[in-house]
């Protein structure tokens, strides 16, 4: 009888990358990640210069591409598939140091750290803090990891990932944080407070403000 493999897995959902756009985004994003999370990730491969150079090529060949100049989008077509082929090299890369991990619970916070969603046998694990852009400038929206009932959420955000300002705690697992300057690079992390005790706060979540 085969045993099931309890590793946790790197995983992205494609949706996120299939527009151009949205993939220049998102895996902008991967980058601040995994740029910010140095204790994990010391020698990225391939580089973040490579790739955040490449992704620069893409925005503007996709800008080309929008003007309809005959053989605009064929061109940005193949760097997008040098963007895609960067974006499973930095999966692979992570994923091996996942591997190398001492526990699962640490090899999921090395995934979750660069920005990637964590599967364990096929089922996402939910981070213990993920953050989007609302539809509205400037806003941002954090979820935490549920802890139960009676549980007061702390939150807190950076723009360096160093020195961190206190938010107004919830006493839900989700809040907002608005009057965000657009284009900046803001960090943000949770803890929780139960019958159980304080928790530690988590790794930083990494976002780029629209």
């Amino acid at each position: 009888m085969s045993i099931k493999s309890k590793i946790p897995l790197v995983s992205f959902t494609s949706s996120k990358f299939r527009k151009v756009e949205d993939f220049v985004f998102n895996m902008k994003t991967i980058v601040l990640n995994i740029g910010a999370a140095v204790g994990y990730f010391a020698t990225p491969k391939p580089t973040l210069a490579s790739v955040a150079a490449n992704l620069d090529n893409l925005e503007t060949a996709q800008t080309k591409a929008k003007t309809r100049v005959v053989g605009a989008a064929a061109a940005r077509n193949i760097i997008y598939d040098t963007c895609y082929k960067d974006l499973l090299a930095l999966v692979g890369y992570v994923q091996g140091i996942a591997n190398a991990a001492a526990d699962s619970v640490t090899a999921i916070a090395i995934i979750e750290a660069a920005g990637f969603n964590v599967r364990v046998n096929g089922v996402r694990v939910t981070a213990p803090i993920e953050a989007k852009n609302s539809t509205d400038e400037g806003v941002v929206l954090l979820t935490a990891k549920g802890a139960g009932k009676n549980s007061v959420y702390e939150w807190q955000m950076s723009s360096d990932g160093i020195a961190w300002t206190d938010l107004p705690f919830t006493q839900v697992a989700k809040t907002s944080v608005s009057s965000l300057a657009p284009a900046t690079k803001k960090y943000f992390r949770v803890r929780t407070k139960n019958k159980s005790g304080m928790s530690d706060w988590s790794a930083a979540v990494v976002i780029i403000v629209v």
